[in-house]
């Protein structure tokens, strides 16, 4: 479904999120205006591909079982592909992946797995268009900021805000790009592969959010700080994984 807009109704006592398609529309809740003031947003974001090659542990050995993993470590959670494709190699997965496989595998390998969201916006993803000028990352990013749509920003709002308050949950924004924290130490041209547009995505919303909640805690969660957490721990399965911080606005 190619979600379109969102609008927020903010009135007692039917505060909630309306998002839309051409043909559809559901109703996300949201927390009453008083409350917000006093609750903190969590985003947390995530590239499928890995800096370096992770460790293996325990049933975790093909990367796919890895991510299922990392995924079913952190409860509850609010995929949000936010790739153009949505597709890919085996380095990049597809909805084959992340819609069927990797939820399977969570109910299999955790006792009390929490509830699994996966969501494709392709609406906040890079243009065709863009993909295909090979700029530099600052001009890159500069151009996508400039191409979000007011609408496409509300959609992807109504469910990062949703599911943080409402639901209990993760909501977890994802693209292909590794997590690289060093990025700002690299040359020019280290940066230009591995910048991800899902950083300047979080900021636009985390801005966004940040004007009527407490707080907005973004992490960055990484297949292999993830499993070497894991196998440091020695547990047959890893609940506690603790993810980076990478911004709070």
């Amino acid at each position: 479904m190619l979600f379109k807009e969102a609008s927020a109704i903010d009135t007692a006592p039917d505060y909630c999120w309306v998002v839309k398609s051409d043909l559809h529309q559901i109703i996300l809740p949201r927390l009453p205006a008083g409350d917000r003031q006093n609750t903190p947003i969590k985003i947390g974001l995530l590239g499928t591909r890995e800096r370096k090659k992770s460790c293996n542990y325990q049933w975790a050995k093909t990367k796919t079982q890895k991510m299922a993993a990392l995924l079913g470590s952190v409860g509850s959670i609010s995929l949000i592909d936010t790739r153009r494709d949505g597709v890919g190699g085996q380095g990049s997965w597809s909805p084959k992946q992340f819609g069927t496989i990797i939820p399977e595998l969570i109910k299999t390998h955790y006792d009390n797995p929490g509830n699994y969201e996966y969501l494709h916006l392709p609406g906040v993803a890079p243009t065709i268009e863009l993909r295909q000028q090979h700029f530099p990352w600052q001009k890159f990013r500069n151009s996508y900021t400039n191409s979000l749509t007011p609408n496409n920003l509300d959609v992807l709002t109504a469910f990062v805000e949703s599911a943080s308050t409402m639901q209990d949950c993760l909501p977890i924004l994802m693209c292909s790009e590794e997590w690289e924290p060093d990025f700002h130490k690299f040359k020019q041209d280290k940066q230009n592969d591995c910048y991800c547009h899902r950083f300047t995505l979080a900021e636009q919303i985390g801005l966004r959010l940040r004007k009527e909640y407490q707080k907005v805690i973004v992490y960055s969660l990484d297949l292999v700080d993830f499993m070497t957490q894991w196998k440091s721990s020695k547990q047959p399965v890893f609940a506690n994984y603790q993810p980076d911080c990478w911004r709070q606005f």
